[in-house]
């Protein structure tokens, strides 16, 4: 894991979080954050979920939040706008 995690592979930082690292929450939220950062939804799921059961803060899922918005905010460009709305015309 080690390797593929330097490499930036959001995939591995992701099912690091979800295993939540051998039972570290403060591990696992931090590779479901970096996962976040990429655009991985299921990570900022996570989070919330991690929230939900106190391992947590309100803080942390709002910054994740706002990471994962600032990610799809970074991607949006009306060149890809218009190529999915003439996917969905077709």
């Amino acid at each position: 894991m080690g390797i593929s995690c330097y490499e930036g592979k959001w995939t591995v930082k992701a099912q690091s979080g979800s295993s939540g690292v051998a039972g570290n929450m403060d591990r696992a939220l931090k590779h479901f954050m970096i996962a976040v950062r990429d655009g991985y939804s299921n990570s900022l799921e996570g989070i919330k979920l991690m929230y939900k059961h106190g391992d947590a803060t309100k803080g942390d899922h709002d910054k994740a939040s706002k990471a994962y918005q600032a990610f799809i905010d970074e991607i949006k460009s009306d060149q890809r706008d218009e190529a999915a709305a003439a996917c969905t015309l077709q």
